[in-house]
C-alpha cells in the first residue's frame, strides 16, 4: 500500500496490546489515507481524501 505516516497503540484492561498504523496511499487523487492493523491482518479501510 502506501507509505506510513503514523503509529497508534492500545492495550485493552487484559494488557493486549494492539498497533494500528496509518498508510498514505498517493496513487489516487485526492491521495488517501488508510488503517492497517499490524497483528490480526485486518483489510484497510478507506478513512479520509484529501
Amino acid at each position: 500500500m502506501g507509505a506510513p505516516i503514523r503509529h497508534c497503540t492500545a492495550m485493552t484492561p487484559d494488557g493486549e496490546v494492539f498497533t494500528v498504523t496509518m498508510e498514505r496511499d498517493f496513487r489516487y487523487d485526492p491521495y488517501r489515507d488508510f488503517l492497517v492493523c499490524a497483528h490480526c491482518g485486518w483489510s484497510p479501510s478507506l478513512l479520509t481524501m484529501e
